[in-house]
Order: C-alpha cells, then sequence, then structure tokens
C-alpha cells in the first residue's frame, strides 16, 4: 500500500543535497557528545559552519548536547541571529533527553514527536 501511496505524491525534479557542507576539504569540529545516564561517549565531526554560536566552535570540546537550526529545503545552516528572523527552519537537539516524557505531556497530541 505505501509503494502506492508514495507513487501518488508529487516529484520534485530536483531535491537539495542534505551533505553539500560534508565534505573532505570543509573545516570541522570534533566534539564528544557524553550521555552521563548512560555513561556513553560519542564522537561527533560536524562542519563549522552549523554551529550557531561561534562558542561552541570549539575542537575537543564534550557536551552532552548540541543545537543545530538548518534550513528545511536545503539543510543551510541557520546562524543565531538568524533564528530570529528567518522562517522554514528546523532545530535539531543531539544529545539525551531526560525530562522528554514531562515535555511530550506538555504537547497537545497532535504536536507531539516523541
Amino acid at each position: 500500500a505505501s509503494l502506492f501511496v508514495s507513487a501518488a505524491l508529487p516529484v520534485r525534479a530536483e531535491l537539495p543535497d542534505a551533505c553539500w557542507a560534508f565534505t573532505p576539504d570543509a573545516e570541522m569540529v570534533r566534539q564528544t557528545l557524553y550521555m552521563p545516564i548512560e555513561d556513553l561517549s560519542h564522537d561527533l565531526k560536524v562542519p563549522i559552519i552549523y554551529f550557531e554560536d561561534r562558542f561552541d566552535r570549539v575542537d575537543g570540546a564534550v557536551y552532552e548536547g548540541q543545537l543545530f537550526s538548518v534550513m528545511n529545503e536545503s539543510f543551510e545552516p541557520v546562524t543565531r541571529p538568524q533564528t530570529a528572523v528567518l522562517w522554514g527552519f528546523a532545530q535539531i537537539l543531539v544529545g539525551k533527553c531526560p525530562f522528554k516524557r514531562h515535555l511530550s505531556a506538555a504537547l497537545p497530541p497532535q504536536s507531539r514527536f516523541f
């Protein structure tokens, strides 16, 4: 059934490449994502242009979470000042969300994404 549903959807001629900034010559920031409850660490390697705040652009830093904002259509990075004036962007929180049960309960049912 899903084949028929997807076949009925309009097809865009050109979809932007979401990985356009992840090139071998891109300036990258290497950080560690630490999850204290599980006592696990994950290495991140992200193009520097994706960090909203300059103080987050620290090689070797250890964080429990990192926030990225990107344009929905092109996956282009959105800076902190742009978040105040732009529409059509998504905010992606990379990390553990220990309070998601409380956050989910506060959202109306149609908005829940957990």
